[in-house]
């Protein structure tokens, strides 16, 4: 009888494996994960905005949130990067794992789900959850570059095109159906249960990591031990990408991407609600859509990614992604927009899904940290100024425009922007395909 189980348990553990038993616990850990986090982040905001009471003030305070997320990007993941190529990959995930769930945890005492013996002030509640979500999110400036560079010791190369696509499916998956199911039971629930289930996420990631058992480093020998400097480390990181004939043009290519995808992403509920006329009611499912896009796109590229080649399709995603903005940027029409939207989200997680295994075929081990950090750090700066410009440019200097194209028909600064996104997302898979595709041939 005992036979028989293990043969049956060693016979549905091969079909239930995801390319190899090591990066199937780190799948597993990292899908609920990214599910208990999407459900997190949404809660937070409905939860801020209740503290308000949906006041003037309320915009603000959720701003803030978003800023305690992207200054530890700004400030800390270049150097984290160093941290992170120094020190044992698997290691690392866990001891953030552990640290992210113990931040969630203390926000039970402050949002009042546990009770505590005095009351806080509003704004000495909010500078503490500002703390707490700026050191969670410390701590992924750590978790996410060795979650990379462990990806890259424990999958093949030929096989890291389909493990991205299975990692970005995931992502997109949790995106779709996180928000959705954050804002129905937090209406019922509030926000405990949100807190709850994103500790216990931390805490089936960190038991999955757990599992994982990377290759042992290659021995060295008696090798002479030198001083180690952090910042000739950060430099010679630097150094490496200004000299790769493929990490320059593609990170600068990344630029103009997430630049563009910046304005998009900043002006989507204008052009939807206005522009379009979609009602504001309907603007979930509108973009659920184009998510189911993102999906498809990550199964598109699983199948054939590694027979196309990686900067082949990088280069021309970026186009195709550029050329339906630029489209989506002349409509009307919200039925032809939301179809402009789909093909775009194909395109972008086409070229999403291939950048990590494009990063790690020109990386060596030891630069693994230092190089995905100071790609995080770069496309997220690309990022908030097209935030800031596109919101700047549209809420004064193009506010009274209107150009008529002909037919009754006219083109407002949304309209313009939404152009230019897409003019600038075509330069840069265009300079991609120049850079990394035609020169190799």
């Amino acid at each position: 009888m005992l036979y028989r189980y293990q043969k049956l348990r060693a016979l549905y553990g091969r079909r239930l494996r995801l390319i190899n038993r090591n990066y199937t616990f780190l799948w597993l850990g990292q899908s609920v994960s990214l599910i208990g986090d999407t459900i997190f982040d949404t809660v937070l905001v409905l939860w801020v905005a209740d503290l308000l009471r949906r006041g003037s003030q309320a915009p603000l305070a959720v701003s803030g949130i978003g800023l305690a997320v992207a200054l530890p990007s700004l400030l800390l993941s270049p150097f984290a990067g160093v941290l992170v190529d120094r020190w044992p990959k698997r290691h690392t995930m866990l001891v953030m794992d552990a640290l992210r769930a113990l931040l969630v945890c203390s926000l039970l005492l402050l949002s009042g789900v546990l009770p505590m013996p005095f009351s806080l002030p509003l704004p000495i509640k909010l500078t503490v959850l500002y703390v707490i979500v700026g050191g969670a999110s410390c701590c992924s400036q750590f978790f996410n570059p060795s979650s990379m560079a462990l990806l890259g010791l424990i999958v093949p190369e030929e096989q890291r095109t389909r493990a991205s696509a299975l990692s970005m499916g995931t992502g997109m998956f949790a995106w779709t159906l996180g928000p959705a199911i954050a804002s129905v039971l937090y209406a019922s629930f509030g926000i405990g249960w949100a807190i709850v289930f994103d500790v216990v996420s931390f805490g089936w990631s960190w038991c999955m990591i757990r599992q994982i058992q990377p290759p042992a480093p290659p021995p060295q020998g008696m090798v002479e031990r030198r001083p180690r400097h952090f910042f000739r480390e950060l430099w010679d990181g630097l150094g490496f990408i200004h000299a790769s004939a493929l990490l320059l043009p593609l990170l600068l290519a990344d630029g103009g991407f997430f630049f563009g995808l910046g304005i998009v992403n900043t002006l989507c509920l204008f052009l939807v609600t206005g522009n379009l006329h979609v009602p504001a009611s309907l603007y979930g499912p509108f973009c659920a859509i184009p998510a189911a896009g993102g999906i498809l796109g990550t199964w598109l590229v699983g199948c054939y990614g590694s027979k196309v080649g990686e900067t082949r399709i990088y280069a021309c995603a970026a186009v195709v992604s550029g050329a339906a903005i630029l489209f989506i940027g002349w409509q009307s029409n919200p039925l032809l927009a939301l179809l402009g939207f789909f093909i775009a989200n194909v395109s972008n997680m086409h070229a999403a899904v291939v950048t990590g295994p494009l990063i790690l075929k020109a990386t060596p081990e030891k630069l693994v940290g230092r190089i995905y950090a100071a790609r995080g750090t770069f496309i997220t700066v690309c990022s908030l100024l097209a935030t800031f410009l596109s919101g700047y440019l549209s809420s004064t200097l193009l506010r009274s425009l209107r150009l008529d194209v002909g037919g009754g028909a006219s083109l407002n600064a949304i309209n313009a922007l939404y152009i230019c996104a897409g003019i600038i997302i075509m330069f840069a898979g265009i300079y991609a395909w120049w850079t990394l595709v035609q020169h190799k041939e």
